[in-house]
């Protein structure tokens, strides 16, 4: 669950910076971490039902709290299983990968009470990310696939009495259907008060530290901004842009599932995304999505206050929010604002593109696969990915095992934003993709596109290498992203 994917410390660089720690032949699953033989929960089963503390930091670079609890809740079900359910326990704590005085009095409680010490002050943790099945106990709802039509993608130019959409007034007339279905599984979002953007509610300077975005380097400035439900943003941009008289393009960057440190990649090569792209001459607006950095602690009672939501409903609407940001920014062109997603954070930017026109664009790196053709079988985790490991999108999980009833698919998604250029980066050897299957998603879309006599805005780059947003990726993606936006290469 936790790999170079979600920004952390893979198996690449642990065999990597450290080869004398495990066998070598464990470099040989970078990438492939579905194929591994043994992982963490099998090893605390083993235990079982000797006494375990399982303890982690919130914004540990090299750990992941929700993996952590996905690990407590697998191997908890062995203890259950023994009589031992109490003998396993888990502990969080604030900070990053160093160890406190008082975290070293906690583990001493800990054993005093594994002794039997009756008066032992240690408390577990709560946990604080909810699951499909909290989610099931919150909403109520039972969602029946077989009330849904199987489908593919052969569907998307099909509508009512046309047998084929062949112009785009009758493209127009079948959106609003798209819009509908997508928004079910969306969720109703709440009424939402509206809020000025400004640096009220800004991150404190030991906060930016702890998540490592105190500082820029030379040649890049940074704003902080405040907007939408008291989103902490940073605005990066090139120092020279605002006495320069012209208006520049801006993106905004969506990171992959990052509980540590939110937007900053906690592991990597070379800069950090947003700093290579404000070097690059964009203005950059980066924020952590919700349960991730700044904003961990956002996602524990979501799904209490929110039930009939959903947490990608959440992301895109902050996202949509996030455009307000610009208004504030002089230099900023208000008609090139792009949105740049990879892994998780695509799919926030093709959704948030697709039901708001106000995006020019959109690049979506390691961003999907066709969910009614992403079977258990294909070996990635299917549509549960997004529904129970991670409750992104609950409403779907209903279908797992029936993905052909899924209510809408990435084809229909990506002819939302046509005529708008859309640029879809896959990686060969992702693991939770399928080439031939995305790159037959592409060219479904591009049908609407054609429509639109806009065929060059939909492109495709296909790369050789495994999910990770690596410094070369990036090399190859923000020269396209320039030219999506008409700047000089």
């Amino acid at each position: 669950l936790f790999s170079e994917a979600h920004f952390g410390e893979g198996i690449e660089l642990l065999t990597r910076a450290f080869p004398d720690w495990m066998h070598p032949r464990l470099r040989f699953f970078a990438g492939r971490e579905n194929k591994l033989p043994i992982d963490q929960h099998t090893l605390i089963a083993c235990i079982a039902p000797r006494a375990c503390l399982l303890s982690t930091a919130l914004n540990d670079p090299v750990e992941s709290v929700w993996a952590i609890e996905h690990t407590y809740d697998s191997a908890k079900r062995v203890y259950e299983m023994l009589g031992a359910s109490d003998a396993l326990q888990l502990r969080c704590r604030w900070g990053s990968h160093e160890t406190q005085t008082q975290d070293i009095e906690a583990y001493l409680d800990w054993l005093d009470l594994q002794f039997g010490h009756r008066h032992s002050a240690f408390e577990e943790s709560s946990k604080f990310y909810p699951t499909y099945d909290d989610w099931l106990k919150r909403s109520g709802e039972s969602i029946d696939p077989a009330k849904f039509p199987e489908k593919d993608l052969d569907d998307l130019l099909v509508f009512q009495e046309y047998k084929k959409i062949t112009t785009r007034e009758q493209w127009a007339e079948k959106t609003p259907d798209i819009k509908n279905r997508i928004e079910w599984a969306l969720g109703k979002s709440p009424a939402i008060g509206a809020q000025s953007v400004g640096s009220y509610g800004s991150e404190y300077g030991h906060i930016a530290e702890l998540l490592s975005r105190r500082s820029e380097p030379t040649g890049v400035k940074k704003q902080q901004f405040n907007f939408g439900n008291y989103i902490a943003g940073d605005l990066y941009y090139p120092e020279s842009a605002e006495a320069s008289g012209q208006k520049i393009p801006a993106v905004i960057w969506l990171h992959s599932w990052n509980n540590a440190k939110g937007y900053v990649p906690s592991y990597r090569r070379g800069s950090p995304p947003h700093i290579k792209l404000a070097q690059a001459g964009f203005a950059v607006l980066a924020f952590d999505q919700i349960g991730t950095g700044y904003r961990l602690e956002e996602i524990t009672n979501f799904y209490d206050r929110y039930p009939q939501w959903s947490l990608l409903g959440k992301m895109v609407a902050d996202a949509q929010s996030a455009l307000d940001v610009f208004d504030e920014v002089p230099f900023v062109d208000a008609n090139r604002i792009y949105l740049l997603g990879y892994d998780m954070g695509a799919k926030i930017a093709l959704h948030a593109a697709a039901m708001d026109d106000r995006f020019a664009g959109v690049v979506s790196a390691a961003g999907f696969t066709p969910m009614r053709l992403d079977a258990p079988e294909k070996g990635g985790g299917g549509i549960a990915r997004w529904t129970h490991w991670l409750p992104l999108i609950p409403r779907l999980g209903a279908f797992a095992g029936q993905e052909r009833r899924i209510p809408y698919d990435y084809h229909e998604v990506l002819g939302l934003i046509a005529p708008r250029p859309v640029l879809v980066v896959n990686l060969t050897l992702d693991l939770q993709a399928h080439a031939g299957d995305v790159l037959s998603c592409v060219e479904k879309a591009g049908q609407v596109y054609s429509i639109f006599g806009a065929e060059k805005n939909l492109q495709w780059m296909e790369v050789e290498d495994y999910n990770r947003f690596s410094p070369e990726l990036q090399d190859q993606i923000i020269p396209k992203l320039k030219d999506m936006a008409g700047m000089e290469s």
